[in-house]
């Protein structure tokens, strides 16, 4: 709508615009030449002309400018210049796969432990500090640098791929999500490898002070980032 107005008024102006500065230019020299008044009326004629055109124009640019903004509303706050770039560069994908076997490998998350501070306490002194309601473990745990290492020439299983955390080895990851695994270590960017050591031996912390110890093994989590 707007092209079509503007090209409208545009060839409209240019050939009435070219018309009467012929004629404007005529009545003025005619004038001139023979004192004549009717010349001098059209050159007046002229001179509103225009005048009129002007107006016209100003008129028509400002209607195709309404036009133009209610058919195509612009915001530039909300509307990114180019959206699929943005997801493209922020987005990845996150899994988390189930470490197996830490049972055999205790000794060396030992190695990773460190012994919670509030494991001491006495009851009423937890409960007073919020932790009712809570479990308070005996160890916290050290949970990087993480590397997987695929062991090709494990006589287990040729697609193991083995856990360590801290130079320690502490299990293997699940032999059905092996080979999933291999296939985003080797064909995909990876952003990030983290670990969660959680668990262990615990005691769960009661509002009137008193608390239950409980005995457990710890469990390993891998989160992996990639794209």
């Amino acid at each position: 709508m707007k092209k079509y107005l503007k090209n409208t008024s545009g060839i409209a102006s240019k050939v009435i615009w070219s018309l009467s500065a012929v004629c404007g230019l005529l009545s003025f020299f005619y004038y001139l030449s023979t004192g004549n008044s009717f010349f001098l009326s059209l050159f007046s004629s002229v001179v509103v002309l225009f005048l009129s055109m002007f107006a016209i124009s100003f008129v028509v640019g400002a209607i195709s400018g309404v036009v133009e903004s209610v058919l195509h509303p612009q915001n530039e706050h909300t509307t990114p210049k180019n959206p699929d770039s943005t997801k493209e560069t922020s987005s990845f994908t996150e899994e988390v796969f189930e470490v197996v076997g830490t049972y055999y490998y205790l000794e060396n998350i030992g190695k990773l432990a460190t012994r919670n501070p509030d494991w001491r306490k006495q009851g009423k002194t937890l409960a007073a500090q919020g932790h009712a309601g809570r479990r308070v473990y005996r160890y916290k745990y050290i949970n990087k640098p993480v590397k997987l290492i695929q062991e090709n020439k494990n006589p287990h299983d040729h697609n193991a791929v083995m856990v360590q955390i801290a130079g320690e080895k502490v299990g293997y990851i699940s032999a059905d999500e092996a080979v999933h695994v291999r296939t985003i270590l080797n064909k995909h960017s990876v952003k990030f490898i983290s670990a969660f050591i959680g668990g262990g031996d615990y005691k769960e912390v009661f509002s009137d002070g008193t608390f239950q110890k409980y005995e457990d093994d710890p469990f390993i989590n891998v989160k992996i980032g990639y794209r």
